[in-house]
């Protein structure tokens, strides 16, 4: 079996932090010595349509194979829903075999039920055709106008920010200054951030880099690691609450009355929850791109997850940004069950008898969807990366928001053993992409 050394983040669903695990390890692959693991035959997780695809499978008892023990195993995902089987382990990987019908993700699970009720399971994935996903509806006609009308309403008030230093703990201090930065935006909560600079630097311009938060309820956090790099860095609470708060705090905000936040006034495009968030974007944005130390040239949106999302629609909303980073995006393909596939999150479309349960939120979310503002990416360098057990943020949605973007600069990286979170390797792709950004002479 293939070994992949990295740790993987995944997301605590009390709060939107992350937690690490072994990328090698799914986490719920192992327990008391027992541990599954699954994979697909081809390295690249990819296929064609009609071909036949193969999944490895082999169950161990500490450290060596564990033949004669009953496997269950069902086949999940776009085009491929409902296939389901047993077999049993051997001293060698046991192959599943099955052929995808169409383009998109397909996923295999595979249970071995323990003693006392218990069990492990391991998922591994493959994409088929991933070059040829496209959105599953049309973008509204007056997508362009919207958004226009919304950027007017964020712009209707001067930007008078609010920035307060605060303390650069060890052993970052002199190396680093810190604020604390709240901007009014017109319609909505305001920005509330955390800008982080090199420190000793009176005068000097710096590119600059705003990143976005995953799903969750946490403070802005300082960016030492990006503005180490030599970037002027703007983290944004994605909320527009305030920041440096407790843990508990924002555990007892997301466990309460912003638990279902993402679904707040789905019906309406104007009252859904991410109108705001998009508009403290906008705002973001500006603040940035107003201040004395940018350099004028170099503006990068970075995020992962629901960030990711924020990233690519803060690049579709303003050509001045010129290159944008999204690690497992979400908001993609809200339409994907309309053409039989698995939307992102959050999956705001229910099917009914073929149709959208609820019209109404059909036709608002589509505002918000990370493929028609990928479509707007006209100049910015791209970067994606995308997981092939991610069943968060389908690699079926975050391709059908790639294949949009029209710039001629653009990478997509696939890693068939990640599941939803943040890897050493995502950071590595990353920091070589930025490295490239911002070179001398570039």
């Amino acid at each position: 079996m293939r070994r992949l050394c990295a740790i993987l983040a995944i997301l605590c669903p009390a709060c939107g932090l992350f937690a690490a695990y072994d990328m090698r390890n799914q986490p719920t692959a192992a327990l008391d010595g027992w541990k599954i693991e699954a994979e697909a035959a081809r390295p690249d997780a990819v296929c064609r349509s009609g071909e036949t695809v193969e999944f490895r499978v082999r169950l161990l008892k500490d450290g060596r194979p564990a033949p004669g023990r009953k496997l269950v195993w069902s086949i999940h995902g776009d085009y491929a829903r409902g296939a389901k089987g047993e077999c049993v382990s051997a001293a060698e990987p046991v192959t599943l075999r099955f052929t995808p019908r169409g383009p998109g993700f397909t996923w295999l699970k595979v249970d071995c039920p323990l003693e006392a009720r218990r069990k492990i399971y391991a998922r591994a994935g493959v994409m088929t055709d991933p070059e040829t996903v496209r959105p599953g509806f049309a973008e509204p006609a007056d997508f362009d106008a919207f958004w226009e009308e919304q950027k007017r309403a964020v712009r209707a008030g001067a930007i008078a920010p609010r920035e307060v230093p605060l303390e650069v703990e060890e052993p970052y201090r002199g190396r680093f200054e810190l604020f604390d930065v709240t901007v009014a935006t017109p319609g909505t909560k305001p920005v509330r951030a955390y800008l982080t600079r090199p420190a000793g630097e009176p005068g000097r311009k710096f590119p600059a880099m705003v990143t976005w938060h995953a799903a969750g309820v946490r403070s802005a956090m300082p960016q030492y690691r990006f503005a180490g790099m030599g970037l002027l860095v703007l983290d944004v609470n994605a909320h527009g609450i305030g920041n440096g708060g407790s843990h508990e705090e924002y555990v007892r905000l997301y466990r309460t009355t912003m638990k279902d936040y993402r679904f707040e006034g789905a019906d309406d495009r104007e009252k859904i929850y991410f109108n705001g968030m998009y508009r403290r974007l906008i705002r973001a944005l500006d603040y940035l791109k107003a201040r004395p130390d940018w350099d004028g040239r170099t503006l990068i949106v970075y995020g992962g997850s629901q960030g990711g999302a924020q990233a690519l629609a803060a690049a579709g909303l303003d050509p001045a940004v010129t290159a944008v980073i999204a690690h497992e995006p979400a908001m993609c393909d809200h339409g994907a069950p309309l053409a039989g596939r698995t939307a992102g999150w959050p999956r705001f479309i229910r099917m009914k008898g073929g149709k959208p349960a609820d019209p109404a939120v059909a036709r608002a979310v589509a505002y918000y969807d990370s493929a028609f503002f990928a479509a707007r990416i006209r100049r910015a360098e791209c970067l994606v990366l995308t997981g092939f057990i991610d069943t968060t943020c389908v690699p079926s949605s975050v391709y059908a928001a790639f294949n949009s973007i029209p710039s001629a600069s653009k990478r997509i990286v696939n890693f068939p053993q990640a599941i939803h979170g943040s890897y050493p390797e995502f950071d590595r792709v990353t920091d070589e992409f930025l490295a490239g950004l911002l070179r001398p002479g570039k």
